[in-house]
């Protein structure tokens, strides 16, 4: 049975806290091995230094990508995992909410709390520098064959980015995160893995 959402977040009013609580696994599942998992392509959006009054719809990278190989697997589990933390990096910096609208699930409730803040960010004209988080491994901590359905426990490190006003002036500046943990539960349907929830 897969955790009841239970979303842990913190900052201010604008900010999107990537970091949520769950309970603590019965036992503690191996690492998974790097070798063996297909790791979603790298990508390293970069936000210029100079900040400069822009709108948030004005700032560009590179759209990071995960190919499913089309079948319910723990490798594939495991890197879709790690690929949602790639995908908060990109909705952050670009205020682009496309990217996790594509995989989030109806009802997941913080998908659409990165949603809606991202929608907020974006009519003030705020956006967000440097966010740039990174996952150091990754645990499969639920997999069911019969319902199609995984958690995958990624561990996270880095910075969830300046929030800054079109003006430049700083709104906020969460504290970065260093090993923390967030549980990506995930459906497998129609061939493609979604959000089911984050915890």
């Amino acid at each position: 049975m897969l955790r009841s959402p239970k979303v842990v977040l913190a900052g201010a009013t604008l900010a999107v806290s990537l970091v949520a609580c769950g309970a603590t696994p019965d036992a503690a599942p191996a690492p998974a091995e790097p070798s063996a998992v297909p790791t979603p392509t790298p990508s390293a959006p970069a936000s210029t230094a100079v900040v400069t009054p822009t709108s948030v719809a004005t700032v560009q990278a590179e759209e990071p990508t995960f190919t499913p190989t089309g079948t319910f697997n723990e490798n594939d589990a495991l890197a879709f995992g790690m690929y949602y933390i790639q995908i908060v990096n990109y909705v952050r910096l670009t205020g682009d909410p496309s990217l996790l609208q594509r995989y989030a699930e109806p009802g997941c409730s913080t998908c659409d709390f990165i949603l809606t803040a991202t929608e907020d960010i974006r009519s003030n004209g705020a956006r967000y520098l440097h966010p740039e988080l990174t996952f150091g491994s990754a645990y499969l901590d639920y997999y069911s064959v019969d319902e199609q359905r995984a958690e995958v426990r990624v561990e996270v490190t880095g910075d969830l980015g300046q929030l800054v006003a079109a003006d430049g002036e700083l709104l906020h500046e969460p504290n970065p995160i260093e090993n923390a943990e967030a549980f990506v539960q995930m459906i497998f349907k129609d061939g493609q893995w979604r959000l089911f929830e984050v915890l």
